[in-house]
C-alpha cells in the first residue's frame, strides 16, 4: 500500500498579492493574508450548513455550532469563555445555509493560544447531554422570537418556499419540533461526518506567523488519512428550459394581526458560479441595495411615501441563488407599492442604461467595497469563503476590473434574464 504523502503543498495562484495558501496531507486547506496590524483574525470556515441537515433533524448544524463553546475533551464551557475572554480575545462562530465559519479576532501575541482552543473546539467538541439541554432551550427561544417578528420572518418562509423539497428549503435554526428531536449523538455524528479536513479551510489573517510550526501543529490534529467524502453540496431542482420550476402557488400570503403588512417579490437568480453574478450584483444594487439613491428607495419613498423600509438583496449559492425585494407599508398602499416596484424591475428590461447613469453606478458600488474593505473582519470573513469556494481571493483591483466590464447591455440582458414575470414568487404578511 502506498504511503500517504507528507508534504505540504503551496497552491497560491500567480496572481495573488499579499497571501499565500497551501494545502497540507490531510486535505486541510490553509490561506495566510500578512500585514502589520495589532489584531489578528484566525478560524476554521467549514463547508456544511444547514442544507447538509439530515431530514429529522433540520437545525443540527447551527446546533453544533453552539455546541462548539459547550465543552471538549480538555475543557468544560467556563474554561473555553475564560481561557478567550482574559486575554481580550473575541471568539465568534455563525451559521449558513451551505457552511460555517468558526473565527476569533485576538491580539496576536495570543496566537498560540488561539490556534489551540479553536481546534480543540473543532476537532473535539464533546457536546455534553446536560449543556445540549440547556442550550436547546436557548435555540428554541431564538425559533420562537424570530416567529414573534414578521419583518424576520417573512424571509425564512420566502426562501423555504422558493426552494421547496430542497436542502435549501428549511429554515437554518429548525423548528421547535426539529430541534427538540436532536440529541447529543446527532450533534456529534453531525459533526464527524462534515467537520472533516477535506470540507474545511484555515485562514488568518495578520502579523507574519512561523509557518513552520503552524503547519505541524495543523498536522498533528488533522493527521493524513485515506480521503473521505465531504457531505454533499445542497441539491436543488433540476433546470428546465434553463430555469428552475417555480412553487405550485406563486402568491402566498398569511394574516397577522399587525399594522404594517410585509411583503417580498422575487425569484431565482444566479448562483455564486454563474457568470452573470457580477452583474446582477450591480445591478442589484442600482435596483434596491444599500444608497440611498437606490431607484426603489426613490420612487417608494422619496418620491411618493409609500413605505418606511424596502430592500432588494441578490443571495448566491453554490448551485442556486435568488433575488428578493423588501417593503413594509400599509393594506391602502400596498397595491399602489407592488405597482412600483413591478414598474422599476420592467424598465431595466426595457430602457437601457445609460453610460453616463452606469459609470455612476460602477463609482458607487466601488466606493462602497473600498469602505466595507476597511473593516479587516469583513475582509478576513470574505477570504476564507471566497478561498474555499474559488481557491483564491480577489484583491480589491481584480474586482474593480470584473466590474469595469459589465456594460449597458449586458445589464439589461441580465434583467430580462431574472425578472420574467413567470419567475416572480410573491409572499405577503398583512
Amino acid at each position: 500500500m502506498a504511503s500517504l504523502p507528507t508534504t505540504v503543498l503551496e497552491t497560491t495562484p500567480s496572481s495573488a498579492q499579499s497571501y499565500h495558501s497551501y494545502l497540507l496531507p490531510s486535505g486541510l486547506r490553509v490561506v495566510i493574508y500578512t500585514d502589520d496590524n495589532p489584531v489578528s483574525y484566525a478560524g476554521y470556515f467549514i463547508g456544511a450548513g444547514s442544507a447538509n441537515d439530515p431530514l429529522r433533524f433540520h437545525g443540527v448544524a447551527h446546533f453544533a455550532e453552539h455546541m462548539l463553546f459547550k465543552g471538549t475533551k480538555r475543557r468544560n464551557a467556563r474554561q473555553i469563555i475564560n481561557r478567550m475572554e482574559e486575554v481580550g480575545a473575541d471568539f465568534n462562530a455563525f451559521t449558513t445555509k451551505e457552511d460555517t465559519f468558526v473565527y476569533t479576532a485576538f491580539p496576536y501575541a495570543y496566537f498560540s493560544r488561539v490556534l489551540d482552543m479553536m481546534t480543540d473546539v473543532v476537532c473535539h467538541s464533546s457536546c455534553p447531554e446536560e449543556e445540549l439541554l440547556k442550550e436547546r432551550e436557548v435555540i428554541i427561544e431564538e425559533i420562537n422570537s424570530y416567529l414573534d417578528s414578521p419583518a424576520d420572518r417573512i424571509f425564512d418562509e420566502y426562501e423555504n418556499l422558493l426552494f421547496h423539497g430542497t436542502p435549501l428549503g428549511h429554515n437554518i435554526l429548525g423548528t421547535v419540533q426539529s430541534v427538540e428531536r436532536i440529541n447529543s449523538e446527532a450533534v456529534r455524528h453531525y459533526m464527524r461526518e462534515a467537520y472533516i479536513p477535506q470540507n474545511m479551510v484555515f485562514c488568518y489573517r495578520g502579523k507574519p506567523i512561523d509557518n513552520k510550526r503552524l503547519f505541524e501543529f495543523l498536522q498533528l490534529h488533522f493527521p493524513a488519512t485515506p480521503p473521505q467524502e465531504p457531505n454533499p453540496s445542497s441539491v436543488i431542482p433540476t433546470k428546465k428550459n434553463g430555469y428552475y420550476p417555480m412553487p405550485l402557488k406563486r402568491e402566498v400570503s398569511h394574516r397577522y394581526k399587525t399594522y404594517q403588512v410585509h411583503r417580498i417579490i422575487g425569484c431565482h437568480a444566479y448562483s455564486m458560479k454563474d457568470e452573470g453574478r457580477i452583474g446582477l450584483t450591480l445591478l442589484n444594487n442600482i435596483l434596491g441595495g444599500r444608497g440611498m439613491n437606490s431607484r426603489l428607495n426613490l420612487a417608494l419613498r422619496e418620491d411618493e411615501g409609500l413605505v418606511y423600509t424596502v430592500e432588494s438583496g441578490f443571495y448566491p449559492y453554490r448551485n442556486a441563488g435568488f433575488l428578493s425585494i423588501y417593503f413594509g407599508t400599509t393594506k391602502e398602499k400596498l397595491n399602489r407599492a407592488t405597482q412600483v416596484v413591478k414598474k422599476e424591475m420592467e424598465r431595466l428590461k426595457t430602457e437601457r442604461i445609460t453610460d453616463e447613469a452606469l459609470r455612476t453606478a460602477k463609482r458607487q458600488f466601488l466606493g462602497q467595497l473600498t469602505v466595507q474593505d476597511d473593516s479587516r473582519e469583513s475582509c478576513f470573513l470574505e477570504m476564507g469563503k471566497s478561498f474555499y469556494y474559488f481557491g483564491l481571493y480577489n484583491t480589491p483591483e481584480q474586482v474593480e476590473q470584473q466590474i469595469e466590464k459589465l456594460t449597458p447591455a449586458i445589464l439589461q440582458q441580465i434583467a430580462c434574464d431574472t425578472f420574467r414575470d413567470e419567475k416572480l414568487l410573491v409572499l405577503t404578511y398583512y
